[in-house]
């Protein structure tokens, strides 16, 4: 009867020190940003773009083009500073809150002066029409360089 208790501890402190390890591992390691091929495929233009954020954690629709990242030459060159109709509603990474800085800006189509953030197109077993936006880091950069055409 004793060897069995023993038993029962030993295996319940392997049990609860393996929990202890798995949420440290949660809590301690970052998700990582994946970005969205399926936006990347739709979109018209790539952009590396500064956005400016107010105190209420509102984007500013006006961003200043930091860089044009995208694979189609023939297009023409965006202007330095453009104006985004739908950048209030995009989603940020991790449901964290958006930061003012370098942001992956991939455009859909131009309405008159403004364009638009592309929105994901419809998939099995999901709904499309989200809006996603990205920062700008190597991890991104990374990403968008392996997925965009040639």
């Amino acid at each position: 009867m004793i060897f069995a208790k023993i038993r029962l501890y030993i295996a319940a402190v392997l049990f609860f020190g393996w929990i202890a390890y798995l949420a440290y591992l949660a809590l301690n390691f970052n998700h990582p940003v994946i970005l969205s091929r399926s936006q990347l495929l739709t979109t018209e233009w790539a952009v590396v773009a500064d956005i400016k954020v107010d105190e209420k954690g509102d984007p500013s629709p006006e961003v200043q083009v930091v860089e044009d990242l995208h694979w189609d030459k023939q297009k023409p060159e965006l202007p330095k500073s453009i104006s985004i109709i739908n950048l209030a509603d995009a989603n940020y990474p991790e449901k964290k809150k958006l930061e003012s800085g370098k942001h992956l800006l991939l455009l859909g189509k131009k309405q008159g002066d403004q364009y638009t953030v592309a929105l994901t197109p419809n998939s099995p077993g999901e709904h499309g029409g989200r809006v996603y936006l990205y920062p700008w880091n190597p991890e991104i950069e990374k990403q968008f360089q392996k997925y965009r055409s040639p």
